[in-house]
């Protein structure tokens, strides 16, 4: 049996009610996905510092929900709490076409802070189509980052299928 979106909000309001908060539930679904948007009035309590709460709140959303689907392949779940996520990726997607411009500039690497890997696609995506640039994710004590910075020259004798025939 597989979830429905009806049975996701219905799971969000348990635990809006668990946790004792006044909520508007609302979900859809999307491209496979089930959206579930929350507004209440203390986004705060919610969200947490830096939207951690919401991605634990995600995570204990997606856990209920694979318990419901039984085996069958749980669809992607994204929670939402008064629009933070749409906000956070027009936020991380500025800075990264600003810092990509100072890259651009200088020509030295960038290192962002800690993301979750949902932050991180976005930043990856903003500079995907910047001409000369590229990122990459890397691993850290605090959490995985993103590095932007110039692209790479390849060597031609080291690019996949060895040096151009031109250049013998």
């Amino acid at each position: 049996m597989s979830v429905t979106d009806t049975q996701v909000r219905e799971i969000v309001e348990k635990i809006m009610g668990g946790l004792s908060v006044s909520a508007t539930i609302s979900s859809r679904v999307e491209n496979e996905a089930i959206f579930v948007n929350i507004d209440v009035q203390e986004p705060d309590r919610l969200l947490g510092r830096e939207g951690r709460g919401l991605e634990a709140l995600q995570y204990l959303v997606q856990r209920i929900a694979g318990r419901t689907a039984g085996e069958e392949e749980l669809p992607p779940i994204v929670v939402d709490v008064n629009g933070y996520r749409k906000r956070r990726e027009e936020e991380l997607s500025l800075m990264a076409k600003e810092i990509a411009a100072r890259v651009h500039a200088s020509g030295a690497s960038v290192l962002l802070g800690p993301m979750a890997a949902w932050e991180r696609k976005i930043v990856h995506m903003a500079v995907r189509d910047e001409a000369g640039l590229e990122t990459e994710s890397e691993d850290s004590k605090a959490g995985r980052r993103v590095r932007i910075r110039a692209r790479r020259k390849t060597d031609p004798e080291q690019a996949p299928g060895g040096p151009p025939d031109n250049a013998k």
